[in-house]
């Protein structure tokens, strides 16, 4: 009896302290998690942190890996989609990467540093579709640091123009968590059903020198091409905002059309004349816009590109970046062309942009865009369709 009372006591204590030091693991674990998560912006900058931060992403790498595992059986590459092959020299990968900074420099951590021109290395190489092979000219892609730090980066594939893909002189493959996944896809549908005109896209496979790359979203470029397939204008200017903030932190892309590029041109001005946007932009500051905002702005394609941000619940058409305009020079108007919605699962607080503020600030055309959004919503038929696609 003594024996076993003994043992008891011994298990007992050993439970306890065993419980206790859980229970503190847990909370000094909570506890550093706060401490990170409050100072995670000076911590990545020390050091011995940075150094660290080659493991840390390493073991996050299995970590993700060993959760697949759990899909291990539905994961397979006879998926029933498109698969391009792209080979490049090794030697000329080399220089693709050699000019991508380190992912553990201070700007590319702090989120400070966007894809400039000194980082578009551009390489030769051949691409494979279903036994014909294309001589293309290929680079990286993509604003945003996701895009080319890591494994799995964003291309743009440039076809030439005798040769071109499908029609296409210049693919972008993008990674699909830039885009949401589904949800680009599927703001794209949406603004297909409400008469907005949207690149062709897909989802495909890629491998490069004949190591499987994974799943991209597949999108044409804005061009003349493209608006040639949309029945458009094609001698016609697209515009396309920058990032702002990343030229001047207090500046909004409606300040200025050194905030644009160009991503088509009509051939009667020199590819640096902004004319046209000049004036939307010089216009915009008059105190009586919203009334002249019909002469120069295509409303019923304003309606519909607002509506898609608003049913994605996207505030990315914003000050500071994600804009397309297109001026149709048959109607002498602005049309606006859906890009990097987004999506969330929650309205924003501010799902506007200046433009879309002083458009939408007259009672009128406040109502007549609610009236198209109305118009959407209450057909069931709508949603069933669209919870079809997605799925």
């Amino acid at each position: 009896m003594n024996l076993l009372k003994t043992i008891k006591t011994l298990v007992w204590r050993r439970a306890f302290w065993a419980g206790l030091f859980f229970i503190m693991f847990v909370f000094n674990g909570l506890l550093l998690l706060t401490y990170i998560s409050n100072n995670r912006n000076a911590l990545v900058y020390n050091p011995f942190v940075k150094s660290a931060l080659p493991f840390y992403r390493g073991m996050r790498e299995i970590t993700n890996s060993i959760i697949d595992t759990a899909f291990i059986f539905k994961m397979r590459r006879d998926i029933g989609i498109s698969q391009y092959r792209l080979e490049v020299k090794t030697s000329d990968l080399r220089k693709l990467n050699e000019a991508i900074p380190s992912s553990l420099s201070d700007e590319v951590i702090s989120g400070a540093l966007l894809f400039t021109e000194d980082m578009e290395e551009t390489v030769k190489g051949v691409f494979y579709y279903q036994d014909k092979a294309y001589d293309v000219k290929v680079r990286y892609r993509g604003e945003n640091a996701n895009h080319w730090t890591r494994a799995k980066k964003s291309w743009q594939i440039k076809f030439d123009k005798d040769t071109p893909f499908n029609g296409l002189r210049t693919l972008k493959l993008i990674i699909p968590s830039d885009r949401e996944y589904f949800a680009e896809a599927l703001n794209n549908y949406r603004a297909k059903k409400l008469g907005l005109i949207v690149p062709d896209a897909e989802f495909v496979q890629l491998y490069v020198n004949n190591d499987y790359y994974g799943v991209y979203f597949a999108i044409e470029d804005f061009s003349s091409e493209f608006l040639e397939k949309s029945n458009k204008p094609a001698d016609a200017n697209i515009y396309a905002s920058e990032d702002s903030q990343a030229i001047d932190s207090q500046a909004t892309i409606f300040d200025s059309s050194n905030f644009w590029r160009k991503e088509a041109e009509d051939k009667l001005f020199d590819f640096e004349n902004f004319s046209e946007l000049d004036f939307l932009l010089s216009q915009m500051g008059r105190p009586d816009f919203v009334d002249i905002a019909p002469d120069i702005i295509d409303m019923e394609s304003f309606y519909n590109w607002n509506i898609v941000s608003i049913l994605a619940g996207s505030g990315h058409q914003s000050n500071f970046g994600n804009m397309r305009l297109y001026f149709n020079s048959a109607k002498g108007k602005f049309e606006f062309l859906s890009w990097d919605v987004g999506i969330k699962s929650y309205l924003p607080f501010d799902i506007t942009n200046e433009l879309t503020k002083k458009i939408l600030s007259n009672p009128e055309y406040y109502k007549e865009r609610n009236q198209h959004l109305w118009n959407y919503v209450s057909d069931d038929k709508n949603l069933n369709d669209d919870l079809a696609y997605y799925h």
